[in-house]
């Protein structure tokens, strides 16, 4: 009974040093601070692993290059401080890399950069601001492998420690933006994989 005793207090003890989605605080992001926002932004993203789903509400089961849903994977390499992502789709019998790129912070402009090469050739580049205090925005030209460009804008919510929304848009010929969607992003818990 004693040896059984020591072991599940050895195994609370393990147990409650492992990283929790529960540590992970929302961060409060510093319009006047962006690059200090922007390490705040990239340990919460890559937290517990770094890996978010989010289903498409537009799945077609009966249309094979429907998939169910998506994924963002995050990496943080603190020593160098670039946050890399890879988009990823899921399918019911494999996971498809369709975008990979990242952030990092650039001195000369004081700006936080965005560059993303996605698997059809476009390329994505742009930068990132803090404007409210748990929600970055990415504004970004994709470049088609033709070179033909549009105007996207992602807001992204940071809304508790394993869920964010990310609002996408377009720029439309008279300036306004145009809605493309938005995903419920919950965080994958590393063991969970």
């Amino acid at each position: 009974m004693r040896t059984s005793a020591v072991l599940l207090l050895a195994a609370l003890a393990v147990f409650a040093s492992l990283p929790s989605q529960a540590q992970v605080a929302v961060p409060q992001f510093d319009e006047a601070q962006p690059e200090q926002s922007f390490r705040e932004m990239a340990r919460y993203l890559s937290a517990d692993g770094g890996r978010w789903r989010a289903d498409n509400p537009n799945y077609d089961e009966d249309n094979e290059r429907s998939p169910p849903a998506f994924g963002l994977w995050f990496e943080w390499d603190s020593g160098i401080e670039v946050l890399s992502i890879e988009i990823v789709v899921y399918f019911p019998d494999r996971t498809v890399v369709s975008s990979s790129g990242g952030w990092l912070w650039h001195p000369g402009t004081e700006a936080l950069d965005n560059t993303t090469k996605n698997r059809n050739g476009s390329l994505s580049r742009g930068t990132t601001e803090f404007s409210e205090p748990s929600t970055f925005t990415t504004v970004a030209t994709l470049y088609g492998r033709s070179g033909k460009a549009s105007v996207h804008r992602d807001v992204n919510r940071l809304t508790s420690a394993s869920v964010h929304h990310n609002e996408t848009f377009v720029a439309l010929p008279d300036g306004s933006w145009h809605s493309r969607g938005v995903f419920e992003w919950h965080r994958e818990p590393a063991g969970e994989r």
